[in-house]
């Protein structure tokens, strides 16, 4: 995580879609963009132009990281 940066943007997988790892590259303050299983539930969307979404993860996600 040392070598992230805020102007930086973190793309990843459905396997790094665990809070403490997201949570972890937001404080370095680079952004992210991480595609998540359709089981996983969200709280907060907000449907964008395109047909995706922004949300707020929350719960005990471990897979990937942790």
């Amino acid at each position: 995580m040392n070598r992230l940066e805020p102007r930086m943007l973190v793309l990843a997988n459905a396997a790094f879609a665990a809070i403490a790892f997201l949570r972890d590259v937001r404080a370095t303050g680079a952004h992210f963009l991480v595609r998540s299983s359709a089981r996983r539930s969200t709280l907060g969307q907000r449907l964008l132009p395109d047909g995706s979404y922004l949300a707020c993860l929350s719960g005990p996600y471990r897979a990937g990281y942790g």
